[in-house]
C-alpha cells in the first residue's frame, strides 16, 4: 500500500473512537468545568485543563501527527 493511503486510511479508521472517547470524557467533565459552587475553587482549574488536553490530544492524533508522519517518511 502506498504511503499517501496508508495514512488515509489508519486517520479514517481512528477518526470515531478518537472523536468518542473525547467527547465521553468531555461531555463529563463539563459540569465540573463551569462550576460555580463550593468547592469548584480546585475543582473548576483541574476540568478545564484536561478538557483541553482532551481537545489538543484529539487534534493532534487525527491531524498533525499524520501530516507529520507524511512530510518526514516521504
Amino acid at each position: 500500500m502506498l504511503l499517501d493511503n496508508a495514512i488515509k486510511t489508519g486517520t479514517m479508521s481512528r477518526v470515531r473512537p478518537v472523536v468518542m472517547t473525547a467527547l465521553m470524557a468531555i461531555f463529563g467533565l463539563l459540569p465540573a468545568a463551569i462550576s460555580t459552587g463550593i468547592g469548584s475553587e480546585t475543582q473548576k482549574p483541574l476540568a478545564i485543563v484536561i478538557v483541553g488536553g482532551l481537545i489538543s490530544a484529539t487534534i493532534l492524533t487525527l491531524i498533525m501527527f499524520p501530516v507529520i508522519v507524511h512530510r518526514f517518511i516521504k
